[in-house]
């Protein structure tokens, strides 16, 4: 999860990159209402485990990696054009030294083993892991369910305590 000064749960220091945090605390830190998730189903226990395991390794290995610093190389990531004559406006090489979020995203499924794809992780957009885009986004196994949506309306009072209303 990327994060702007929130505090990594494992390292316990404030960030602008790649950090591990509550959910909850993310949601709060004013950048979101609403969130949506999708659950990876069809996999067995085992090889859930599996890439549990994968997982945990991989965030070991981007832990600390700033957010992204290159603005052309995310403008070029939500340019999807598949002409030939306009190959110059994708991004043709993966820089990983700075992630954005769904480069993170996809960057992780390539590397589990679930992503089907020669496209760079810099080429992934959050729309590209939307279910709308499903026929669009290959997956050697499992299946994403259909987006969760996650709602929250909050008040906050001039001392800082406040009011939280989930609505999902």
């Amino acid at each position: 999860m990327l994060c702007v000064g929130l505090v990594d749960v494992e390292t316990g220091t404030v960030c602008r990159g790649v950090e591990l945090l509550p959910l909850r605390k993310k949601i709060f830190s004013g950048w979101y209402n609403r969130v949506a998730f999708r659950r990876l189903t069809d996999i067995d226990k085992d090889k859930r485990q599996e890439l549990y395991t994968e997982l945990l390794k991989i965030r070991k290995e981007q832990q600390g990696k700033p957010y992204e610093k290159n603005n052309v190389e995310l403008v070029l990531s939500a340019l999807d054009f598949q002409e030939e004559y306009l190959s110059f406006l994708r991004n043709t090489k993966e820089d990983l030294s700075s992630l954005f979020c769904s480069e993170l995203v996809a960057l992780v499924y390539k590397k589990m083993g679930l992503l089907e794809t020669d496209k760079l992780s810099n080429e992934f957009t959050p729309d590209d892991f939307s279910s709308k885009n499903d026929s669009k986004l290959k997956l050697k196994m499992g299946k994403l369910a259909k987006e969760e949506y996650v709602e929250l309306k909050f008040d906050l009072y001039e001392d800082g305590t406040g009011t939280m209303e989930r609505q999902s």
